[in-house]
């Protein structure tokens, strides 16, 4: 399934990214594809987790945000998508997810 998820992704081109760099970023996304198996979250669950940390990934590369700011978007994003707020947000996570 990651492999499917990960064909699909692109890091864009304006990043520059060489092959150890690349390679980089596939182990994150492997171990972060490891831990939502681990945690047993369903398909839906997983792959929401990913694009959140994919957005995560390009908010660093872009704005070089620190440990802190990307560990509090983290939260809130995932707070986010654990509420059902049609066109802003869809409650795919639930409370027990978040602990």
């Amino acid at each position: 399934m990651l492999g499917n998820w990960l064909f699909g992704q692109q890091i864009p081109e304006k990043y520059q990214l060489n092959d150890k760099q690349v390679e980089i970023v596939k182990r994150l996304l492997e171990m972060n594809f490891d831990f939502a198996k681990e945690i047993k979250l369903n398909d839906t669950k997983l792959g929401c987790y990913l694009e959140i940390i994919m957005y995560l990934l390009k908010k660093l590369l872009d704005e070089r945000i620190s440990e802190g700011n990307s560990f509090q978007i983290f939260k809130e994003l995932l707070l986010r998508h654990s509420v059902q707020r049609p066109s802003h947000s869809l409650c795919i996570f639930n409370l027990d997810d978040l602990k």
